[in-house]
Parts: C-alpha cells; sequence; structure tokens
C-alpha cells in the first residue's frame, strides 16, 4: 500500500472501538494498496489511529514475538497492535488476528507487497483460505475494513464544450491524415519522423522493417536505419513508434546501440526500447544532441509519448497501437500548437480538489464510448475553482451544453486517489489463465472481499486499478459476499462504498451478491469487463446506486450475460437508482431484469419467493442518465435465467402486494431520465403500469418503445424527444453501393452499419400507451433515411391497441418534407419497413388535435380496408387521418387441431371486393371502424376451425360493431360470453330476425343467424363509457363471444360469394411550438434528490519553500474549499485560498568575475632574441562582495615572444 503524498491526514469514524486491520496496502503479487488513517475514540476524545501510545513500530524488533523484523516472503501474523512505520519488503501474506491493528503511520511514504491480506475478527472455527483465493484482502466474520481517503469530487460535467483538435484548428500535422499514411503500412518495425522544432514542418518519413518476419526486408531495414539516423542534423526533433512488431526474431542490438548514441551521445546498453518484445507497443520523441528524450512502452493495446516544446510553442505526440484486430494497429504522429494541447475544462462544480498530476476522463458524447479520453491535471494559476487544465489533445468533440432540455454536457471523472489498492498483472496472458483465446493480456487481478458477519466496512477515496479477475467468478474489486442485510441493528453505520476510483477492472467494479442493504455512493468505474455495477442472483434488496458513473463497460466471459453487458445490471427492484451515469458499454446501460426467484447461492434462502420479484415495483429511478451505449440506454426487460444468461419477455406486472394474485397494480415511474446517443435505442420498457414522465430523449433511431407483458397501459409525460441535434460527433462513413465509394456524412448516424435504417422518436408498439405533453424536435428526413416523430414498432408481427392516444403534444418545427415529420410508417417497398400483421394496424388517436391538428382524428394505414372517403391522405406521413374511432376484432382459435392449419381475412361490407388477409397462426387481430356505421365479415383460408373467440377491442358505449361470421349452413353451433352480458350457453341468447333488428338492438346478448347464406351476425357492443380516466382497451372486459361448432362441414371457411352482394353496404397540418421549460429532464447535475452543501476552507497547508535562495522571495500556502467540497449547488468558499509572505531576504552573495585581459605587453628579451610576453586582468567584472567567492584562475597569463630588433 502506498501513498501518493506524504501528508498527515485524520478522517473520523464515530463509535469505533478498537478497529481490526486498519486499512493495509497490499501490492498482491505483487498487489498495491494504500494509506488508511484512521480515527477512533481513546479516553474520550478522537484521536488519529496512528497517535495511540499503544502502537508499536513495525521497524522495531521488540515489537514482534520472535524479536526479529519480518522477512522477504514472510507471512506475518499481527496479534497486537502495529504501526507500519517503514515499507518492508514482499511479503507473503498478512493475517491480522482478532483484536490485532495495523495502522499506516502518515509520516513515512510506504509501500507494501503481499499476496493478500486476511483481516480476521472473533473466532467462527476453522477458517480455508481458498474460498478466498489467491491476491485478496479478505474482511472475515467479525473483521473491519476501514478506508478514508483524502475528499476529492469524484466526478463533474462540462458547462463549455471542448472541441476536438484538427487539422487547421490546433493541429499542424497529423499522420493519419497526410499522404504519408499508407507508404508501407504493413512493415514490421520502427516508423521514423523528422520535423523542424521552429516551424513544425515534417522534413522526412521513413518506415524500416526491422522484424525479422520477412529477412530480406529486414536486410534491407537494418542497412539502410544506421546512414538515416547518422544523417540526422543537430536540434531536429525525431519521433519514433513500433509500427505491429519491432522485434520477432532478430538481435537487434547494433540498431538499438544507434538510436541511444542519437538519444544520450554514448551507447547505454540499458534503455528501454532494448526491453521491447515482439507486438509490444512502444514510442519515442527526442531532439538530437540535446538534453531531452522521452519514451513510452506498454504491453500491447497503446503507447503514447509527449513533448512539449515551449520555446515554440508546439507539442510532438508520438503512437503506436498494437491489436489483434487490423485495423485496431497502426501509428500516428501528431505537431500540434500547444495551446490546443493544453486545454481549460470549464465544469459545473468545484474540482479545486483535483491536483497537478491527477488522472481524469472525459467521456464520450458521441455514440461510441471509445471517444472517452484521459488526461492528465496540470498547474493552471489562472484557472477559477470551475476550471482545470489538462495535458490532451482532445481527438473528439466533449459536448458540453444542454439542448433543450436535453442535458448532453459530457462528464469529467477522477481516476487518481491518495489510497492506491494495485493488483500487478504480468505483461502477456498466461496460458493457465485459460482464456488467452479472449484476451491477449492478463486478466488475473486482485480483489476486496467482504464475508458474512464482518463487523464494518466503510471504503471511500480508495484508487483500484487491475482488480478482478476473468478467470473465474467470485473475485471481483469489491465484492459484498452473501451477507445477507447489513443494515439492520447490527450495523449501525451501514456498509458502503463511496467516492472510489476503480479503473482498468477485468471483472466488475462493485458485485452486491446475497447482500441487502449496501450503499454504493458517488463512486467511479471505468474500463471494466463484463456488468460494472452487479446484483448478482436477483435477491439482493435495498440497495442504493447513488451519484455513481461507469464508463466503457466491456463485454466478458464470466457468465453468458456479460457477452452482453451493462453498466448497471440491476436483478432486483427493491433497489433505489438515482443520479447515476451510464457512459458507454458494449451493450446497455441500465438492465432491470428479475428472476422468478433468487438463483445461485441465494436460492432457496427466501430473499425473494417465487415471482415475487415479477409482482414488485421497481423502489426509485430518478435523474439517471445512460449514453454512447452499443444497444440500449435503459432496458427494462427480459428474466436473469438459472444459467445466469437472459431471456424470455419479463411478464413484470407490478402490484400493491405482490404475493397477493388479486392485488391491485401499482405504478411504476421513472422520472427525468436522460438519454441520448445509445445506437439502437434510448430506451425499451416492457412491463406492467409504467409512466416515464419528465425524461429527455435524443439522437437515437429509437427513442422510446413500450411493450407489453401484460394487459396494462404505460404512459409518456411531460417529456422531450429530439431527432438529430446539433451535438453531431464524428461523421460516419458508409459505402455507397451504387457509386461503389466510400462517403461520409455530415454528423454521427446511430445504426453506422445500415445507413438508411429510419429515426423514429415515439415509437407505438402493443399499448394502450399513451403520449401527453411531449414536445418533439429535428425529425428531419434526408435522402438517406426517414425520419419522424411518431412512428410504430416496424417489422411488427405483433399488434398495436387501437385505444393508445395523444394528446397535449408539441412539435418544434412546421410539418413538411422540408422541415419536419410529425409521423410516419412506411411498407414493405421501403427500406426498414414491411407488411406484417402489426405494421398492418398501425394506429392512435389523437384526442385533442396536437397531433393532427383535428382533435378525434385516428390516425391508420392508408390501405382501403382501413379508410373511407371520409379519410385524408397525408403523403409525407404515408397515413391517413381519419373522423372514426377504430377498434380491433381479435380472432383467436381456440381448437388446438385448427391452429396453424387455417388462418382468418376479415371483409368490410362497404368494400367487400378488398380483404385483410393477416398471418397469425392463431391470434389475430384487424382494424374495424366502430359506431355501427361499418361493418365486417369473418372468413378463413381454409377450414372453420371448431372453436374460436371474437373480442371487441376498444368498444365502448354507443360504438358498437357488428360481425358475420361464415359457419357451414347446416352447423349446429354453440355460443359463450361473458362480457358484456354473462351467456354461457346458445339458450341463454336472443335470435333476432333479421340484420336491421340486430343493428338496432341496445341490449345485447342477441345474433342473427342467415341459415342459407352460412353467416352468424353478432354485434359486440359495451354498456360503459370510456370516461377520460380509462385508459385500458375497454372499461372492464372487452365484449366477447366464443363460437363452438358442433356438427357440420367445416371445409368451406370462405363464405364472401354468399355474403355479398347480400349483406353490401353503401356507405393542412401547421403550427410551430416552443418548449414548455418544465418538460424534460432538464440539467442532471446538480442532484436534485440531495441538499444543496455549501463549501467551507479546510487546514492550510504547509508553506512552500520559498522561491528564491536570497534576495527577497516568497514563500505560498494554500487552503482547498475541501471541508467540505461545495456540492449539489452549494455555495463556493468564501475567503482567501492562497497567502505569501516574503523571506530570504538576505543579500545575494555576489561573485567575483574577471575583467577582460589587457593587451599583451611588449616582449621583454632576456638572452638572445628570447623573451616573453604578458597580459593581466582583474577579479572586478565584478567585485566579490556579501560573501561571493573570489574569482577562480589567474590574473596573469605569460607566453613565449623573439624580438632581435635592439
Amino acid at each position: 500500500m502506498y501513498s501518493r503524498e506524504n501528508k498527515e491526514q485524520c478522517n473520523i469514524v464515530a463509535e469505533r472501538k478498537s478497529p481490526v486491520g486498519n486499512m493495509n496496502y497490499f501490492q498482491m503479487e505483487i498487489f498495491s494498496v494504500f494509506l488508511l488513517l484512521l480515527i477512533v475514540p481513546v479516553f474520550g476524545k478522537l484521536l488519529c489511529p496512528h497517535e495511540d501510545k499503544d502502537l508499536k513500530p513495525w521497524s522495531e524488533p521488540s515489537s514482534w514475538p520472535n524479536k526479529q523484523v519480518p522477512g522477504n516472503q514472510a507471512s506475518v501474523t499481527i496479534v497486537g497492535n502495529i504501526l507500519l512505520d517503514v515499507s518492508p519488503p514482499s511479503l507473503h501474506s498478512i493475517t491480522v488476528s482478532p483484536g490485532g491493528r495495523l495502522v499506516w503511520s502518515p509520516k513515512a511514504n510506504i509501500v507494501l507487497k503481499v499476496k493478500f491480506i486476511h483481516i480476521k475478527g472473533r473466532s467462527r472455527g476453522e477458517y480455508n483460505i481458498p474460498g478466498y483465493g489467491e491476491k485478496f484482502i479478505g474482511v472475515d466474520y467479525g473483521g473491519t475494513l476501514e478506508i478514508h481517503g483524502e475528499e476529492k469530487l469524484s466526478w463533474t460535467k462540462l458547462n463549455k464544450t471542448l472541441p476536438k483538435i484538427k487539422l487547421g484548428d490546433g493541429v499542424l500535422y497529423h499522420h493519419k491524415e497526410s499522404d504519408r499514411w499508407a507508404v508501407d503500412e504493413w512493415f514490421q518495425g520502427l516508423a521514423i519522423y523528422i520535423v523542424n522544432p521552429e516551424s513544425g514542418a515534417v522534413e522526412d518519413f521513413r518506415v524500416f522493417y526491422l522484424s525479422g518476419q520477412d529477412k530480406w526486408r529486414t536486410d534491407d531495414g537494418r542497412k539502410t536505419i544506421g546512414p538515416f539516423l547518422k544523417s540526422i542534423p543537430n536540434g531536429k526533433v525525431i519521433m519514433m513508434s513500433t509500427q505491429i512488431s519491432l522485434k520477432f526474431s532478430e538481435n537487434l542490438d547494433e540498431i538499438y546501440d544507434l538510436i541511444e548514441l542519437v538519444s544520450f551521445e554514448k551507447i547505454t546498453g540499458d534503455s528501454q526500447i532494448r526491453k521491447v518484445n515482439n507486438s509490444d507497443a512502444f514510442g519515442i520523441l527526442q531532439q538530437r544532441l540535446k538534453n531531452w528524450c522521452k519514451y513510452q512502452k506498454n504491453k500491447k493495446i497503446v503507447a503514447k509519448v509527449s513533448l512539449n516544446d515551449k520555446d515554440n510553442n508546439l507539442k510532438f505526440t508520438a503512437e503506436s497501437h498494437i491489436h489483434d484486430i487490423n485495423w485496431k494497429t497502426f501509428v500516428d504522429f501528431w505537431i500540434v500548437e500547444s495551446s490546443r494541447a493544453y486545454p481549460i475544462l470549464d465544469v459545473i462544480d468545484d474540482v479545486s480538489t483535483w491536483q497537478e498530476g491527477d488522472k481524469v476522463v472525459l467521456t464520450s458524447t458521441d455514440y461510441d464510448y471509445e471517444q472517452a479520453e484521459t488526461a492528465t491535471v496540470i498547474k493552471c494559476h489562472q484557472c477559477s475553482t470551475k476550471q482545470v487544465k489538462i495535458d490532451l489533445e482532445p481527438k473528439y468533440t466533449h459536448w458540453g451544453e444542454i439542448i433543450s432540455n436535453v442535458d448532453m454536457r459530457g462528464e469529467v471523472a477522477l481516476l487518481t486517489r491518495n489510497i492506491v489498492i494495485e493488483g500487478e498483472v504480468q505483461d502477456h496472458c498466461p496460458m493457465h489463465n485459460g482464456n488467452c483465446n479472449l484476451f491477449n493480456y492478463d486478466t488475473f487481478g486482485g480483489h476486496i472481499k467482504f464475508s458474512r458477519g464482518f463487523k464494518d466496512v466503510h471504503i471511500e477515496g480508495a484508487e483500484l486499478r487491475n482488480m478482478g479477475k476473468q478467470t473465474e467468478k467470485g473475485n471481483y474489486p469489491f465484492h459484498f459476499h452473501m451477507c445477507t442485510n447489513v443494515a439492520d441493528e447490527r450495523y449501525p453505520h451501514s456498509a458502503y462504498l463511496k467516492d472510489n476510483s476503480i479503473h482498468n477492472s477485468f471483472s466488475r467494479c462493485v458485485t452486491i451478491h446475497g447482500t441487502h442493504g449496501v450503499k454504493v455512493i458517488d463512486n467511479v468505474c471505468y474500463k471494466t469487463l463484463g456488468h460494472a455495477y452487479f446484483l448478482e442472483d436477483g435477491g439482493e434488496k435495498n440497495t442504493l446506486l447513488d451519484g455513481n458513473i461507469g464508463i466503457a463497460t466491456m463485454k466478458g466471459s464470466l457468465t453468458p450475460s456479460d457477452e452482453s453487458p451493462a453498466t448497471f445490471w440491476i436483478t432486483n427492484p427493491l433497489t433505489i437508482l438515482k443520479n447515476n451515469v451510464a457512459a458507454g458499454s458494449d451493450h446497455t446501460g441500465f438492465w432491470f431484469l428479475f428472476p422468478e426467484e433468487p438463483i445461485g447461492d441465494s436460492r432457496k434462502l427466501h430473499f425473494m419467493e417465487k415471482n415475487e420479484a415479477t409482482h414488485t415495483a421497481i423502489t426509485e429511478f430518478y435523474n439517471n442518465v445512460a449514453h454512447s451505449n452499443k444497444a440500449n440506454g435503459l432496458n427494462i426487460d427480459q428474466k436473469l435465467l438459472e444459467d445466469e444468461s437472459s431471456g424470455l419477455i419479463n411478464k413484470y406486472d407490478p402490484t400493491e402486494h405482490p404475493s397477493d394474485e388479486k392485488s391491485k397494480p401499482k405504478k411504476v415511474i421513472i422520472k427525468r431520465l436522460t438519454v441520448y446517443k445509445n445506437n439502437i435505442q434510448n430506451a425499451w420498457i416492457r412491463g406492467g403500469l409504467i409512466e416515464v414522465t419528465k425524461s429527455s430523449f435524443a439522437d437515437s433511431a429509437r427513442g422510446l418503445i413500450f411493450a407489453r407483458s401484460i394487459g396494462r397501459e404505460q404512459f409518456l409525460t411531460d417529456s422531450v424527444i429530439l431527432g438529430e441535434t446539433e451535438n453531431i460527433g464524428e461523421p460516419t462513413k458508409y459505402f455507397n453501393k451504387e457509386k461503389s465509394t466510400w462517403e461520409s456524412l455530415n454528423r454521427a448516424f446511430s445504426i453506422p452499419w445500415d445507413i438508411h435504417h429510419p429515426v423514429l422518436g415515439f415509437i407505438f408498439y402493443d399499448g394502450p400507451i399513451y403520449a401527453h405533453n411531449v414536445w418533439f424536435n429535428a425529425f428531419k428526413t434526408n435522402d438517406l433515411y426517414k425520419m419522424a416523430a411518431i412512428g410504430f414498432k416496424r417489422e411488427n408481427k405483433f399488434y398495436n391497441s387501437a385505444v393508445s392516444a395523444t394528446s397535449g403534444l408539441q412539435f418544434g418545427f412546421n410539418d413538411g418534407p422540408a422541415s419536419g415529420t410529425r409521423i410516419y410508417d412506411g411498407n414493405s417497398t421501403e427500406h426498414g419497413f414491411a407488411d406484417m400483421d402489426g405494421d398492418k394496424g398501425a394506429t392512435f388517436r389523437d384526442l385533442d388535435g396536437s397531433a393532427t391538428s383535428v382533435p378525434g382524428l385516428q390516425v391508420v394505414k392508408p390501405g382501403p380496408f382501413y379508410t373511407t372517403e371520409a379519410c385524408a391522405y397525408r403523403r409525407n406521413w404515408n397515413m391517413a387521418l381519419c373522423p372514426y374511432k377504430f377498434g380491433k376484432l381479435h380472432v383467436k382459435i381456440d381448437s388446438q387441431e385448427d391452429k396453424g392449419t387455417t388462418m382468418p381475412l376479415m371483409v368490410r361490407d362497404d368494400i367487400p371486393k378488398f380483404s385483410e388477409n393477416l398471418t397469425a397462426e392463431n391470434s389475430a387481430q384487424f382494424m374495424a371502424i366502430l359506431g355501427g356505421t361499418h361493418s365486417y365479415t369473418l372468413h378463413w383460408t381454409h377450414q372453420i376451425p371448431k372453436s374460436f373467440d371474437v373480442f371487441g377491442e376498444g368498444v365502448e358505449r354507443g360504438y358498437p360493431v357488428r360481425i358475420g361470421v361464415c359457419l357451414p349452413k347446416n352447423a349446429v353451433f354453440d355460443l359463450y360470453s361473458w362480457s358484456p352480458l354473462w351467456q354461457p350457453t346458445l339458450d341463454k341468447w336472443r335470435r333476432v330476425d333479421s340484420i336491421d333488428q340486430l343493428d338496432s338492438d341496445l341490449k345485447g346478448g342477441a345474433y342473427f343467424w342467415d341459415k342459407n347464406a352460412g353467416l352468424l351476425f353478432i354485434k359486440l357492443l359495451s354498456f360503459k363509457e370510456r370516461t377520460p380516466d380509462i385508459k385500458t382497451d375497454c372499461n372492464g372486459l372487452c365484449p366477447m363471444v366464443r363460437i363452438k361448432i358442433i356438427s357440420g362441414n367445416r371445409k368451406a371457411g370462405d363464405c364472401r360469394t354468399s355474403a355479398y352482394p347480400k349483406y353490401t353496404r353503401k356507405s393542412v397540418i401547421v403550427g410551430k411550438r416552443r418548449i414548455k421549460a418544465e418538460w424534460g429532464a432538464g440539467a442532471t447535475r446538480p442532484f436534485l434528490s440531495r441538499l444543496p452543501v455549501d463549501g467551507a476552507f479546510g487546514e492550510w497547508m504547509e508553506w512552500s519553500e520559498c522561491s528564491k535562495e536570497c534576495g527577497g522571495g516568497t514563500r505560498t500556502r494554500r487552503r482547498l474549499c475541501n471541508n467540505p467540497i461545495p456540492v449539489n449547488g452549494g455555495t463556493d468558499c468564501v475567503g482567501i485560498r492562497s497567502q505569501t509572505r516574503q523571506c530570504n531576504r538576505h543579500l545575494c552573495p555576489i561573485n567575483g568575475g574577471f575583467s577582460e585581459w589587457s593587451p599583451w605587453s611588449k616582449c621583454v628579451v632576456v638572452r638572445d632574441c628570447q623573451g616573453y610576453q604578458q597580459r593581466l586582468r582583474s577579479c572586478n567584472n565584478p567585485k566579490p562582495r556579501f560573501g561571493g567567492l573570489y574569482c577562480e584562475g589567474t590574473l596573469q597569463e605569460m607566453r613565449h615572444c623573439t624580438d632581435c630588433g635592439r
């Protein structure tokens, strides 16, 4: 364990008595842990633990039972109170026995390397270390783990867009955009640039084949690289990167000698380039015969090295990208203006706690989460408390604005903490990992595990890296394992993980397994394999996930579902999610899916009874953000299956009392959801009574889709949906098949693999669905793909409810081809659309005219079966607007032997030459005009089923529908109905003598049987009105009839020839609106669910060293606004943040300096014309003063002379 600063710090933990194992740094094989400082009550007052006089120094032999300080690879057992005051040698293990304490001294910069740390409490019997595995910190029964790092803000949001650099805008030269990009790009060796540092001009570029794979080319590369390096003029900048592979089998010592001569003017024999192995990434930057040379070596992936030439305001960068995927292997070089390479970020929170050298990550604000960029904080004297300067040449734009109440401001997350826990890994994937076919790097990291019965766990302000194991389940950075309830009376201070940074994890970030009541708050999770925040078995209740962010959640292999990872994998509805961000994954941001009953180790523990989760409402979902996910922003669907995969529909139907089958439904509220830039869809929500409210959607192929798992209605209210916003992202490249060329859009597209994919905002599917008070904008169709604010589930074989409706809609554009499209649905002649059963029945009602401009219109497909002369066809919608109420005639085959062998077809009596044919095997829903003005007959493609049902969905009082049904002319039949009247047998029905009598009947329960035509006529009606509060398909049960043929020849199912003509019957949008301020999620930070916290200053830091050794310098000290940090809109600290005072005011010594030499004197002849000359100088330029040194050197010089002139 090691701390980043040798700085005393005391954090308070209330009511702690003899804590066991006060955090340990371990560098598990090698596993690095950091400093823990803890305050415990001692004699009635709070003391830092290192101040406890009972502590014995680790460094003293007398502190140990055997009177010897633990040596290399020792297994250390701590039974007393030990103060770690030195860095010990590498240890095998540390076991903290019950009653023992290990406390860090803040007065030493300590590094502890240990394979595992086991913190024990009171004895519970024999303990099996293999249960924890290798490389771990384990907190066992009765154990305590307290880690309290320096308080720093975990993450914030941009308050201003950070534009990317590009040629002509900060970039002087970029290799990938130059004509040199394709030069010898397949060579394996070194790519070298020569650059003029004053102008930034490229003077030469060469690639030398050196790997040994191709002998002829390798020999040529070895011959030519030497003269090339030797010819480089002094002062030139040299940028080098390994391309594909530098060394495969060749001995390159002579090449390394040359590079060292160029870099250091001598052969050192130990430079990093000599350590480069096959397929290592490596980069060098240097200036010929100058004092500086920088390099970076990385096993696989990326090596990047940069140099800032302050004299010429230029930054040079060399990159080497090595990957198993060919197109991800390349070199790159940049020459950038320094002013653009060190940008100042404007953010919304006080980030003065972020210090020079801290690492941060800027999330992608585009579809591709790999546009997240890491940077280093650098000094910034001119920055305000809400600004931070970073070392980064932004290759991507990071958006920093709210667009029409859609908060697209990118997040900036802190990765650096002063307490670090790190698992050391090998520089390659060892074969015994068993997964090298999936990962070309070592995935065997460390893990921290909390077992049932621990006494206390509170971890905050720690940094975890290279943690988790992808080699086997059960090894995660943070892992609560079968601890049951950690928030009951046994835990007066509930367990929490807070303000931690977990990055480069090999398996998840936080795992909650068989544990209830854990609080996970304000953590950062960046780059993990598999689900990031993970509820494992589906029995984990009352988890709080508040203010966490997950970035770059990648595919894993531990469970089947890790192939489709979610940043937040929520398997129990009794979970609170608020203020979280899912900023990019290989699949989904937030995924709710529940098992029928808990699986795995939680099975039979009765955490949740069978199907209890299915009927339990989600506790809270508030102010969560999901963007840059490859599939879904939010997904509420599927079940957690026994094999830990996901599948089936969720059948989610929350009720007031989940264990009571007759309980009333309970509404689930999804509030202030913000989703944007998710490739396939922003949100897919399947379930019962669910309302999405005050939410914001933008930039996705599908904005929001509700799906039905049971007959409950769903709602979207007070929300905003945008099609394509000003946040254009990186332009999508696509292949134009007609021109056989690659082309580029002017923006990023959500489905880059299908450039003609439609973009739809609110999508009707299943239902009933209601959209109320929704504002739409930016849905302008272009030449490549259709766009519409409202659409329907495409290629849909299922059915939409006819009573789904809209009201209170507003649009930010005038409807028309040149400005935008309100509504659209295509057919099989258009890309991405079809003519399946559900497509044909696409419809919704416009209750108040806000969608169509005429209240009460029904939007339907434009075919003759759906429309009449009273309907209007809207060409740019490809839909018809009809002044009728539509319902659905739902036909369902009951007789098993007829399912799949015959299909229904429906005819409207006023257009008998047209029929509606549906392909469903046993259930079909036909659009039907209600109100008695139109009627229908039902026929079959083959035989008439022996038993079938007909439902009148959407039927209400005053809006019946009559249907005639083909039966055998000699049929003996029975009728059964439970609505609107209970009529279990035919004798309970009334037979009337004509169609007219049936049409005029208002009592219900009547039928007309035309035996000669083989047609049975029934009128489906309701006695109940549809009032505004009725949102189901019918007010109560929909009318239905079951027809059962007892006898008769059923072969002839199509009786149109006898039905007609006998029963034939005769038969511009504007408005541009502004968004309402209260619609949509709006700003997602500060968190409205938390009270504002005003900032307060911490203690003054130590005075700095004097800026001058003499002559009057200054010393400074500063204090941070971190006690507490202002958050959630709290006020910033008011007062002086830094102080200066004078120092070293004494006069500086003035060392003496020589004057110029006097002229040589005349020759002084000594003998035979031979003599000497002399010249003098004085130590007076300047004279030594104030203790300055006298000149070093002679005051007189003499030389020989000849003079025979006398």
